[in-house]
């Protein structure tokens, strides 16, 4: 544990549940993300003229990030602590969804995959610590059952979002709008 976070304490109940909320709505951004592209893909093939090597490719590079991140990202988050390591990651993936609007090419939709798959993995370890760092042990297990719940939820959420997003707004906004906004 670093200096900049410490052991639970008795804190109140309403900073857990906003520290739990928080958890939440961080995992819930970052799984909506995933499900759009996929729900996206006849709209994206259409305004772009990508075939389906081109759009797996799109895929495949976010999967492999993703999974190459995972190896390291756990020790930045111990390293740095989970407030610098998930403002920095929420930031960073903030601006990889911001890109996809400014995309045009297959190459640039494939950076701004690779950078919010990257910049996402945080989510995960991040809220695993802060669990175990923030909440008294007997909370533990719900806050992550909420992490679980947010990533199921976020994927019924995705397809709301994508196919009323995407068709009205334009697949480059999609990455860019929120779940609340859907």
């Amino acid at each position: 544990m670093d200096n900049a976070e410490e052991a639970p304490t008795e804190s109140s109940k309403g900073s857990r549940r906003l520290l739990i909320g928080l958890i939440f709505v961080a995992i819930a951004l970052n799984y909506v993300d995933r499900q759009v592209l996929a729900l996206l893909k006849p709209t994206l093939e259409a305004e772009f003229g990508w075939n389906n090597r081109e759009y797996a490719l799109l895929g495949s590079a976010f999967q492999i990030t993703a999974a190459a991140s995972f190896l390291f990202i756990g020790y930045v988050v111990d390293r740095f602590g989970v407030r610098r390591a998930l403002g920095w990651g929420v930031g960073l993936w903030s601006l990889a969804g911001i890109a996809h609007a400014f995309a045009a090419t297959v190459s640039q939709f494939v950076a701004a995959r690779v950078a919010l798959a990257a910049a996402e993995t945080v989510g995960t370890p991040a809220a695993v610590k802060s669990a175990a760092v923030y909440l008294p042990l007997k909370e533990r297990s719900f806050a992550l059952g909420h992490r679980f719940r947010a990533a199921l939820l976020a994927d019924v959420r995705g397809v709301r979002l994508g196919l009323s997003g995407g068709h009205s707004l334009g697949a480059r906004a999609v990455p860019v709008i929120r779940p609340s906004e859907a």
